[in-house]
């Protein structure tokens, strides 16, 4: 339904598709150029916004001006101070309103100053790639490879994201995501315990790292596999297409994104998932 200011009752709009999600429902609302306030249930909303931007961009159309509603976000120093010794306890909840806009403009122009040869029109398709890989609500994320890694590398792994890209298909080359950019920001991790292996093969560095002696048992058995890897990277493929238009996106429950189906129907992460075709 949609309400306009003074009307008494909503009007009723057909045409849309059923999307099951809430957090991508609201695209179906956007129109060039006209301004859409979203009220968001979860941190999705800023991510799907931003593609929605994009994909407007690159279709040579005015964007929407897109304002999302949301609790306030609080910085780890606000959180402390909210539930230290001499804090006043709760508080109501505080929402504020997000540009989602402006967001995009400061969010292109300082990754295009931290990469001056970053393609115009892809930083927001590949920054919203890295959000699915450190985990989202449809995606497991890296571990050890969280937003202030990725952030902090940045330089590094952006040239070898943009080889992956397919901008026919929208998807990134898992195999060059695996072993160009996973296992890069790994051995930076693990760089110590590694040995003799290189951060450009994902599955000789894990290999090392599992037999590592300079790691405890715990961090040796707590490494994901190149299979959970190969699984995130292809099930971000599918969130970032999930974004960019949901009602077009294919399936998820396909080898292809990281899932098989069992005999009974059930959909599982797929255990042999590999970084090749």
């Amino acid at each position: 339904m949609q309400w306009h200011a003074g009307d008494v009752q909503p009007t009723i709009r057909t045409g849309h598709i059923c999307t099951g999600e809430s957090d991508v429902k609201f695209c179906q609302y956007l129109n060039p150029g006209q301004t859409l306030l979203c009220d968001s249930v979860d941190g999705d909303y800023v991510i799907i916004a931003l593609c929605q931007i994009a994909k407007a961009l690159a279709a040579n159309e005015t964007p929407p001006n897109i304002l999302i509603r949301r609790l306030e976000i609080k910085t780890a120093a606000e959180k402390r101070k909210r539930s230290g010794p001499d804090s006043e306890g709760a508080t109501r909840r505080q929402y504020e309103i997000v540009d989602v806009n402006m967001v995009f403009k400061v969010l292109s122009i300082e990754i295009r100053k931290r990469i001056p040869r970053a393609t115009k029109g892809l930083e927001i398709p590949i920054f919203s790639y890295l959000v699915a890989l450190t985990g989202c609500d449809f995606c497991q994320g890296i571990p050890r490879c969280g937003p202030l890694t990725i952030w902090k590398n940045l330089e590094k792994i952006w040239p070898c994201l943009e080889a992956a890209y397919d901008s026919t298909t929208k998807e990134f080359n898992v195999a060059q995501v695996g072993n160009k950019v996973i296992a890069p920001l790994l051995y930076g991790v693990y760089k110590k315990h590694a040995g003799a292996a290189s951060g450009q093969d994902l599955s000789r560095l894990l290999s090392a790292l599992k037999i590592s002696k300079s790691l405890s048992e715990k961090a040796r058995s707590d490494l994901a596999t190149v299979a959970d890897i190969a699984c995130i990277v292809r099930n971000s493929n599918w969130t970032l297409r999930y974004w960019q238009d949901a009602p077009t996106a294919p399936s998820s429950a396909q080898i292809q994104y990281g899932f098989s189906v069992k005999k009974n129907g059930d959909i599982e992460r797929d255990p042999n998932a590999v970084l090749g075709l």
